[in-house]
């Protein structure tokens, strides 16, 4: 299907970083469907919440990545804008809805982490994701049902809290979800202390991919940056598979 598109990159670093994306999120797929396995494989519910709360994790960075490629395709074939920027936060449309990708994923990555993990009974971040997710999705859904002056701005300007709340669950969350792995390996030896530094390590380097992927493209910029972005991302997440496959 992509054969049949007609491509219009302005250099080699464009053509790395559109086929580095794609590359990307065809192994997100692939380490969503490792995570369901693996949680269909062990007997253990601990580890079965851990599975399914990971894998649908990823299933939202599948689904964020995916935008983001569609988005990739209509910018180098010339087809104008992907999704219409109804909230006028950011840069175009796309950004918006990544971000309640994100939002949705938190839930699930945090949910058994503070439950078997952090042994947290109210499940306050979970909570806050979930706030997040309704205070972004409402004024998204109003921009498309009733988009004209004035209550386009009216919509942007109901979507700044979301926006605060989604940076700040994402802080939570990052913060949640790596402090016990880190804290796990320093503590630990032998394979408890790898398992541990592994998937710390890697969820580490998954969110920087995840969220700073495009400045460091921006920022180092030719073929380096182009596939440093998604490569940071894509060693995070062998990481963090290699880690949940080591038994202890």
């Amino acid at each position: 299907m992509l054969i049949l598109l007609d491509f219009n990159f302005s250099d080699n670093a464009e053509r790395y970083w559109f086929y580095g994306q794609l590359f990307l999120f065809f192994f997100l797929v692939v380490y969503f469907i490792l995570m369901l396995r693996s949680k269909h494989k062990t007997e253990l519910q601990t580890q079965k919440d851990m599975y399914h709360g990971f894998g649908w994790f990823v299933f939202s960075t599948v689904l964020a990545q995916g935008i983001y490629v569609v988005k990739l395709i209509w910018d180098f074939t010339d087809q104008g804008e992907f999704i219409p920027r109804k909230i006028r936060i950011g840069g175009t449309g796309y950004e918006y809805v990544m971000f309640m990708c994100f939002s949705l994923g938190f839930i699930f990555l945090m949910k058994p982490i503070e439950q078997h993990i952090l042994h947290k009974e109210n499940l306050w971040i979970t909570k806050l994701n979930k706030i997040t997710l309704i205070f972004m999705v409402i004024p998204y859904i109003g921009s498309w049902l009733y988009y004209q002056p004035p209550w386009n701005d009216y919509w942007t300007y109901a979507a700044y809290p979301g926006l605060v709340l989604v940076i700040l669950s994402a802080l939570f969350s990052m913060f949640g979800s790596f402090f016990f792995y880190i804290r796990l390996g320093i503590v630990s030896s032998g394979l408890i202390r790898r398992k541990g530094f592994l998937i710390g390590i890697g969820i580490i380097l998954m969110y920087i991919g995840l969220i700073a992927g495009s400045e460091i493209k921006s920022s180092i910029g030719g073929w380096a940056g182009a596939i440093l972005g998604p490569g940071v991302m894509l060693v995070g997440a062998i990481m963090v598979i290699i880690g949940h496959r080591i038994q202890i």
